[in-house]
Order: structure tokens, then sequence, then C-alpha cells
């Protein structure tokens, strides 16, 4: 009956651990695919915000590979659980087997013990044999001395004396043989005991391994969770900063730009005065007229218009 009630027991157990399973993988399922949803509602608003600010998609393109990376993390992750619940498995199946094997130990001690009680039965049988036969050589001996009466009263004694010694013998060895019986029975008890008690501690030790495993998978859930809900922090705060620095580098850009815009039609303006002798460049103009004149005066060889160059150049 033990056996059979250990059987129902790990069935049991085995049954339950099977529903809570099934019932915290629907809920992490469920929470996976909330945490999707916001996930994309939030990149759609910062994909909205992107391409009505700058025009581009690019923090579109990082968060994919970010998404990429993250996927990445997750398959990593998935394949240490799927090798913790290998282990799991592992460990089930360990503890099966060793069940098993305990069952039939329990078993062949059972066969043992059901043996040493056929025996005992037969050493009954066989002690209830030589006790008849003693009776029966009693009664023969009894007989032989009721015939033998004219025998000497010495050697009656000394048959007689002889035949209690062997009575006694026969009886002192059948004692012993029923005692050893007994202790060799006892022992046996105490060994079953014995097993049955080591069985129940490694079972409970098993089921302590157990217990100790789903604890300690909980726990780590609850860091990553933990883990991700801090990373999701961060990240919001880096991409701020990025978006910050990404605005105040168009502006420097923007600023770049209309300095060297202004640099140019500077120097295109300075240019323009120079060339057509505007502002402060019109004096060099007339300068260079002058000069000009004196040169067409001695270019015509006349004194008279040499001359007027030298009046008009005074």
């Amino acid at each position: 009956t033990h056996p059979q009630e250990l059987k129902d027991y790990a069935h049991g157990l085995t049954m339950a651990s099977n529903v809570a399973q099934s019932a915290r993988a629907a809920a992490e399922n469920m929470q996976k695919l909330r945490d999707d949803c916001r996930f994309v509602e939030g990149q759609f608003v910062s994909l909205l915000e992107e391409v009505s600010g700058s025009g581009g998609c690019s923090e579109l393109v990082r968060q994919v590979q970010q998404v990429r990376d993250q996927k990445k993390n997750m398959e990593k992750t998935i394949l240490k659980e799927e090798e913790c619940r290998r282990r799991v498995k592992e460990l089930k199946r360990k503890l099966n087997s060793l069940k098993k094997e305990r069952e039939t130990e329990l078993m062949d001690l059972n066969e043992q013990v059901a043996h040493l009680k056929d025996q005992l039965q037969e050493l009954k049988a066989k002690t209830g044999l030589e006790a008849k036969y003693l009776r029966k050589e009693t009664d023969m001996h009894v007989e032989t001395h009721q015939r033998l009466q004219e025998m000497s009263l010495d050697g009656l004694e000394s048959e007689h004396g002889t035949l209690l010694q062997q009575i006694e013998e026969e009886t002192t060895a059948s004692t012993k043989i029923v005692e050893h019986l007994k202790k060799h029975y006892e022992e046996l008890a105490e060994q079953v005991a014995e097993w049955m008690t080591k069985y129940e501690q490694d079972l409970e030790m098993k089921t302590m391994e157990l217990s100790e495993l789903k604890v300690a998978k909980t726990g780590d859930l609850q860091r990553y969770n933990d883990l991700y809900k801090e990373y999701e922090e961060k990240r919001e705060v880096v991409v701020e900063h990025r978006a910050m620095k990404e605005k105040q580098r168009l502006k420097q850009e923007e600023e770049e730009r209309e300095r060297k815009a202004a640099t140019k039609a500077q120097a295109w303006w300075r240019g323009v005065m120079v060339r057509k002798c505007l502002g402060p460049y019109s004096k060099g103009k007339k300068g260079k007229k002058g000069k000009k004149g004196k040169k067409g005066g001695k270019k015509g060889g006349g004194g008279g218009k040499g001359k007027k160059g030298k009046k008009k150049k005074t």
C-alpha cells in the first residue's frame, strides 16, 4: 500500500506543477502582449514627432536595430530558460528513477521478509516434527525401560540420564534456533524501517531542491523585469538627451550657414563696390583717370596738349 500511496502523491504533485506552470505561462504571455502594445504605441509617437520635426526616420531605424539587439538578448535569455527547464526535467527524471529504484528495493525487501516468514514457518514445522519425534522417542525409551526392568538400577539410571541430556540438548538447540530466527527477523525489520526512513528523507530533500529551483527561477524573472523597467527609464532619458543634442547641432549648422552666407554676401558687395568705385573706393577711381589723361598727352607729342595736360593736372 505504501508504494501505491507514494505513486499517488507523486502524481498529484506532478499535476499541480503542470497546472501552476500553465497559469504562469498564460500570465507571462498576457503581460508580454501588453508591453509590446505599449512599445509599438511609443514608437509610432516618436516616429510622428521625428517626421513632423526633421522629415526623417533615422530614429525608427535606430529603434529597429535596438529591438533586434533586444530580441537577440531575449533569445539568449530564452535559451537559458530552456536550459533551466531541461535541467528541471532531468532532475524530475532522476527523481522518478530514484523513486522507482526505492520502490524496487522496497519490493525486494518485502519479498525477503515474506521469504523469511516462510522460512520461519518451515522452521516452526520442523521444530514441531522434531518435538513429535522426541515424544515418540521418549515413548520408545519408556517402553524399552519397561521391557528392560530386569536391567540393573545403575544401567537404567545412566541410560535415563543420557536420555534426559539428549532431550535437554535438543530443547536447547531448538530454543537457540528460534531465538536466532527471531533476531534475524528483527534485524530485517529494522533494515526495512531504515530504508523507508531513508526513502522519505531523500524524497523530502528532492522536493525541497525542486522548490528552491522554482523560487530561484521566480527571483530571476523578477530581477529581469526590474532590469527591463530600469532600462526603459534610462532609454527615455537617453532619447531626450540625443534629441536635444540633435537640435543644438542643427541650430549650430544653421548659424554657420547664415554666417558663411553673410560673409559671401559681404565679399560680393565689397567686390561690386570696388568694381563700380562706390563708397570709399570712388577716390581711387579719379586718381586712375588723371593718370590716363597724362599718358594720353605724352602720346600726342604736341606742346599745346602737353600744357593743357599740365594745366589739368595742376
